[in-house]
């Protein structure tokens, strides 16, 4: 069974409108409970920490996710703005 983000995410990515994407984020967001929305907040840090530490994930991947950390600080900036 998904879960309610994992539900919202996949009609967030499907929309190609970039404002709508924002007025769905912050719609969202403020249905959640604080301690819901810091999981959501955290969820992609976890998930990144995550494969750092799999020894699954290869070199090139770790190495991929090391030189883009200014971005994803930049997105999740974003996240919470919005």
């Amino acid at each position: 069974m998904e879960n309610k983000n994992s539900v919202f995410l996949k009609k967030y990515f499907a929309e190609q409108n970039r404002q709508q994407q924002l007025n769905m984020l912050k719609d969202y967001m403020l249905t959640l409970s604080l301690e819901e929305l810091t999981s959501f907040t955290l969820e992609p840090i976890h998930f990144l920490g995550d494969a750092l530490k799999n020894p699954d994930v290869s070199d090139e991947m770790k190495s991929q996710i090391h030189n883009n950390l200014d971005e994803l600080a930049f997105l999740m900036k974003g996240k919470v703005v919005a």
